[in-house]
Order: structure tokens, then sequence, then C-alpha cells
């Protein structure tokens, strides 16, 4: 992403892939991304799916956050996802950061 929308122009004119930075994510970070961004869609997260690409059980791994989201009636857990209620649809963003943790 560029911080300078003309400079992203200038480069894709001449031809260039327009990438100001790219950044390498840890695994734990990328299971982070993609349960907080599978969260806003009303599939949710795949167990399944996500067990494959990452090798372990998404809601092992963040029981408690799945627990907390179950408690307040945001989210449901079923044998093949966990996604957002209703409700918890209008709050994917502060669910789905409970997911995500950032490095220091």
């Amino acid at each position: 992403h560029w911080s300078n929308t003309q400079l992203y122009c200038d480069q894709i004119e001449k031809g260039a892939r327009g990438i100001e930075f790219e950044e390498t994510l840890s695994t734990e970070a990328r299971m982070g991304e993609s349960a907080a961004f599978s969260l806003r869609m009303n599939a949710g997260i795949d167990l399944n799916s996500f067990e494959k690409r990452f090798g372990v059980r998404a809601e092992k791994h963040w029981k408690e956050a799945m627990e907390k989201a179950q408690s307040k009636r945001l989210a449901e857990l079923t044998s093949e996802s966990f996604r957002l209620t209703k409700k918890g649809l209008r709050f994917a963003d502060a669910v789905g950061s409970d997911f995500v943790h950032i490095a220091p």
C-alpha cells in the first residue's frame, strides 16, 4: 500500500508492481489475520480448512477468545465452523481483534 497515491500511479505507469514495501508475517500473525477476516464473512472460520492450512485446530488455539465471544452471544461454534451471530457481525472488528496479536 502506498501512502501517496500519485507515487503509486507513477509506479504503475512505469510498469512497476506498485509496491511501496513488503511484510513477511509469522505463522501466528497469518493465522490471526485469516481468522479475523474470516469472521467478517457470514460463513466464519471453516475449522477443517483452517486446520489443513495451518496444522492446528482453531477452536483449540483460540479457545478463550471463542468462549468470550460465545458468552456474549456474539458467536457460535459448530462442528464445522466458528461464526459470528447477527449481533456479532455488528462487532466483527472487535471480536476479530481477539484473534490478532500484535508483536511488540
